[in-house]
């Protein structure tokens, strides 16, 4: 799950000597009427990019009218239609087990001390969603993948930090800062892009991909 608390806060790390609470608004783009909607944890999420998905639906066992471009991967998972990201989609991290899927999911942080849109309402750092061992940073997608142990499994890729506070090696604690919340790696569209993060999860229920 997300585990960003919108109403009690979530504890943070900027330095091992300091530490302090933010108090988040988590949000997401719903659809191009709704617009962005209060969102309390990752299950609550929608499909990655569901403006571009809109149509998207199952037609003889597999998911169509998807969101064209990349190494887009789409698959049905818990009866819903999700994009997923596999070592087949993402061959450059091997990071990924060959029979792991990572969901992945945007969302928006927001200092709820700060008006919704307000300026630097959405310059906030982004907590670890769990303790573990960074395994890759790649700055320029603002990319930092947390592993369970060195060499271990995949628990979660966080995107779109900038700037990224954590190093390849690092053991990191439940709600420690990786870094700013952003819009980096987002090719030509981060041009015009709001700043916001991308987590991909991993899914243990592989069986019910379809």
């Amino acid at each position: 799950m997300l585990n960003a608390q919108s109403s009690e806060g979530v504890q943070v790390d900027r330095s091992p000597s300091e530490a302090y609470q933010t108090k988040y608004r988590v949000s997401q783009l719903v659809n191009g009427r709704l617009g962005n909607r209060h969102v309390d944890d990752f299950d609550g999420l929608v499909l990655h990019h569901p403006i571009s998905n809109t149509s998207a639906r199952v037609s003889n066992g597999e998911v169509v009218d998807t969101q064209r471009g990349g190494r887009r991967s789409y698959g049905v998972i818990g009866g819903q239609i999700e994009e997923i990201e596999t070592r087949q989609s993402d061959a450059r991290s091997s990071a990924i087990g060959p029979d792991q899927v990572l969901l992945i999911k945007d969302f928006i942080l927001e200092d709820s001390r700060i008006a919704p849109f307000g300026r630097g309402a959405r310059d906030v750092d982004v907590p670890a969603p769990f303790a573990g061992y960074v395994g890759r940073v790649i700055p320029g997608q603002g990319l930092v993948d947390i592993l369970d142990r060195k060499d271990g499994e995949l628990l979660a890729r966080i995107r779109h930090l900038k700037p990224i506070n954590v190093s390849v090696g690092d053991t990191i604690q439940y709600g420690q800062t990786l870094g700013t919340q952003g819009a980096v790696g987002l090719g030509r569209d981060g041009r015009k892009a709001c700043p916001h993060g991308s987590r991909h999860r991993s899914v243990s229920a592989v069986r019910e991909l379809r």
